[in-house]
């Protein structure tokens, strides 16, 4: 796999990009990646195009499987996820994570309303009179994660959206990114609280996205 050194447009020319996505069961409705600068591969993933079946899963894990676990089927050198509400705009959108990878393993968004990942799970485990919150969580197990958390003696460190992100495909990424699936196979299906906990324990270095009109967030089905 390519490295992060030398000539930026050089290396972003030989470097292998996958865009991943996932709409298992029409969840949402799909939107198209606009014309990029730099090539990539765009991987989309439903029902009827699955690489593996994962019959023991249901819908919603199996996106979360190619969500994080690329790197044990693809061989390239960054994954840049997207959700299915998500609809790229911007032609210089691969360009723009590729330049963020540059000092960081992973690039995100920043969570607009909550700082930190008990904040997040306080929120849902309150929030059950909501029906699309509970139809999503109301057999997750809030509590149990939050006392793991404490229990392995995480901080307050920040929460991400993690309806889109780019990553490194390298050793120190992906060892985060199993703990990411662990962890969300072992409590809640809430992954933004997961994503903070796999990358303090692994100490990813993180860089939030400063461009949010590369791409639009539509609203889930």
């Amino acid at each position: 796999m390519c490295g992060f050194g030398g000539s930026v447009e050089k290396i972003h020319k030989t470097m292998k990009i996958a865009i991943l996505s996932a709409n298992i069961g029409s969840f949402d409705t799909p939107h198209p990646v606009c014309k990029q600068s730099e090539e990539y591969e765009l991987f989309y993933y439903t029902e009827n195009t699955l690489p593996f079946p994962l019959p023991n899963l249901d819908n919603r894990m199996k996106g979360k499987y190619f969500k994080t676990q690329a790197h044990r089927f693809l061989n390239h050198d960054v994954f840049i996820w997207i959700d299915g509400s998500i609809e790229v705009i911007d032609g210089h959108f691969v360009r723009a994570c590729l330049n963020g990878l540059e000092n960081a393993d992973v690039v995100i968004t920043e969570h607009e309303e909550r700082s930190n990942p008990y904040e997040e799970l306080e929120y849902i485990r309150d929030s059950m009179d909501k029906p699309y919150l509970f139809e999503r969580y109301h057999k997750q197990t809030f509590v149990s994660e939050m006392a793991f958390y404490g229990s392995e003696g995480m901080p307050n460190v920040p929460l991400f959206n993690c309806y889109f992100f780019a990553r490194k495909n390298n050793v120190k990424v992906n060892a985060a990114f199993d703990t990411w699936w662990d962890t969300t196979i072992r409590f809640t299906n809430l992954d933004q609280a997961a994503f903070s906990y796999a990358a303090w324990k692994h100490g990813l270095t993180i860089k939030a996205i400063e461009n949010k009109d590369l791409f639009i967030r539509h609203k889930h089905l």
